[in-house]
């Protein structure tokens, strides 16, 4: 399990017993998106996963919601939650594994390892927004440095896409000693992981409540 959901490794637990709590409360009703990550959209059924060829790596059940994560042919790590008793995906992950080749992802011109966070920004309209009990805009994974940004996708489907972007560790230094060069994180920060999910499922497990820079418009999921 990866560290979004809590801020922690293996944090998925705590935040799941959450939206458990508010599972009773609410009526899922999501159909699948147009948007995807590695092919596979929000409202899918879980069969759609068994069509990459992927190893399963681990999971974490507490019904009706699962938390399954795979590896790809290509060695980069997915993370799917899964409404088990209605068969619908909530909530899609993707970590690359560093491969060149396997770089390309499924918002149009975003490359794993190569778009960096001001790009991001620039693509998308603003800053984006975080949520105030959810994954902090910056913190540490496994000795690095990350960048969390998440935007609304205009649309019907109510969905959210996270980008984390991660800071290598030489400019980390150079930002601690001022030599980076460079204003802005944002021209280091390269997109490490995406995150596409119900904007239902996400507001169960870290809340309503958002903080941002300035005002966040939907962005539009391009696919050239």
């Amino acid at each position: 399990m990866s560290a979004f959901r809590s801020g922690e490794p293996r944090g998925s637990l705590r935040r799941l017993g959450v939206a458990l709590a508010l599972v009773a409360l609410a009526t899922w009703h999501i159909e699948a998106s147009a948007q995807s990550v590695a092919g596979i959209t929000i409202g899918s059924p879980m069969s759609a996963v068994r069509q990459l060829r992927s190893t399963p790596a681990d999971s974490l059940i507490n019904p009706p919601l699962a938390i399954r994560d795979f590896i790809l042919p290509s060695g980069s790590q997915l993370e799917v939650t899964v409404d088990t008793e209605r068969d619908v995906i909530l909530w899609l992950q993707i970590g690359w594994a560093g491969h060149p080749e396997d770089a390309a992802t499924d918002f149009g011109g975003f490359v794993f390892g190569k778009t960096t966070l001001a790009a991001i920004r620039k693509v998308c309209g603003s800053n984006g927004f975080c949520y105030f009990s959810g994954q902090a805009p910056a913190f540490e994974h496994k000795g690095k440095f990350m960048l969390f940004n998440c935007y609304d996708v205009a649309g019907p489907e109510q969905l959210v896409v996270g980008f984390a972007t991660e800071v290598a560790p030489e400019d980390v230094e150079a930002a601690q000693n001022g030599t980076l060069g460079s204003t802005d994180m944002g021209d280091k920060a390269r997109l490490s992981w995406i995150i596409l999910a119900s904007r239902t499922y996400m507001d169960a497990i870290w809340g309503e409540k958002r903080m941002s820079d300035d005002p966040c418009p939907p962005v539009v999921w391009a696919r050239w």
